[in-house]
């Protein structure tokens, strides 16, 4: 389906749910992640004397940022731009 027949077929509250569930997926691995971190465990076993697990090749997505620090970054940059366009 093209884009701008996506955009026509989609209401905002669609895309908003799935925008939302998308963010949420980046923690699960598919069966392609998991088949890549499978890889990459043996292979590390063969080069390395070290035991390791298949979670220790799981990357995490996650921000560490917490809401106190984004909100300190949003009101940061609202100043900035405020101060730019001259109303403050």
């Amino acid at each position: 389906m093209p884009l701008s027949e996506c955009i026509k077929n989609t209401t905002d509250r669609e895309y908003v749910a799935w925008s939302e569930w998308l963010n949420n997926q980046w923690e699960e691995p598919d069966r392609t992640d998991l088949y890549i971190m499978q890889l990459t465990l043996q292979v590390a076993s063969m080069l390395s004397k070290k035991k390791m697990k298949l979670n220790d090749f799981k990357l995490e997505f996650s921000s560490n940022k917490s809401e106190k620090q984004t909100q300190a970054s949003v009101d940061t940059s609202k100043a900035q731009w405020l101060r730019r366009v001259g109303l403050k």
